[in-house]
């Protein structure tokens, strides 16, 4: 976290994720910008976590039981889409819309804007933010090249010639080799988590229709994910294996633990023989 204070201002540089999503303090307004290439309706959710959080660290010090406000930066929270299901220009996301029961009144509430910048949306907010025109840019690139060629070539040439066009130019001849790991990552991540959504899904309905009853499709469902989620992990380790990416490389692309990556890292080099489920049993 990076703090600069001044007459009622602050700027807060935080990384919750892949070092996509942004928040600043500025004149005690809180603005949390977060780029997604999924959509997920747990968007608020998580914001409301990460937006506590923050404002116990603004506040640490403060008496909470005095007779005085203890006055808060007013939050907004925004995330810009560029994946590839079809979305509106333009989306509002509430956290009460997850409420189990639906009240009139709304005790706690969150809204999340998200806002679609694909080609062909927002393109005046573009044309008013030369990085955000040019990241979209460069989105739209790597999908293009990845149609028909090896994940790895097409990010590869989507940089390359991104540098030669004069797109982030800056940005990617500093940081080529981290964003080529990323994209890689994210890509084949978005992939294999559209797959494993279908499978999930599957999955529960049949737990629930062949015991009768509708929790049955969520127990299949959370089970699923809980197995699931180590095996994406895997096959997506396998592959940065394949591709020649660095322990180090491979475990700084991950949230998991440092060592239990090295540990996984080392069960896939030393037992080619083991398929993914004996691999995720012995790790």
């Amino acid at each position: 976290m990076r703090r600069k204070s001044g007459a009622g201002n602050a700027l807060i540089s935080v990384s919750l994720s892949i070092k996509n999503d942004l928040s600043f303090l500025i004149d005690f307004r809180m603005y949390l910008y977060e780029h997604q290439s999924t959509f997920s309706p747990n968007l608020p959710l998580r914001d409301l976590f990460y937006v506590a959080r923050q404002y116990e660290k603004l506040t640490l010090g403060q008496n909470l039981y005095s007779h005085h406000p203890v006055k808060l930066p007013t939050p907004h929270f925004i995330v810009f889409y560029n994946g590839t299901d079809k979305q509106p220009e333009t989306r509002k996301i509430r956290l009460s819309d997850a409420y189990e029961v639906q009240e009139a009144e709304k005790e706690l509430e969150l809204s999340v804007t998200v806002l679609n910048i694909n080609s062909g949306y927002h393109e005046e907010l573009k044309e008013k933010c030369q990085a955000l025109k040019e990241y979209a840019e460069y989105v739209a690139r790597v999908r293009e090249h990845t149609r028909e060629r090896p994940l790895h070539e097409g990010v590869e040439l989507a940089v390359s010639e991104c540098i030669r066009e004069g797109i982030l130019r800056d940005f990617l001849l500093q940081n080529r080799a981290e964003v080529i790991s990323m994209s890689i990552f994210e890509y084949d991540q978005e992939a294999h988590m559209k797959l494993l959504k279908k499978e999930y899904y599957a999955d529960g309905w049949e737990d629930g229709r062949e015991e009768g009853r509708a929790e049955g499709r969520a127990e299949g469902i959370t089970a699923g994910k809980a197995e699931g989620g180590a095996l994406v992990l895997i096959t997506l380790v396998q592959n940065w294996i394949k591709r020649g990416l660095k322990e180090e490389e491979i475990v700084n692309l991950t949230e998991e633990p440092q060592e239990k990556m090295r540990r996984l890292i080392q069960i896939i080099k030393e037992n080619p023989e083991m398929d993914n489920e004996q691999i995720r049993r012995v790790w």
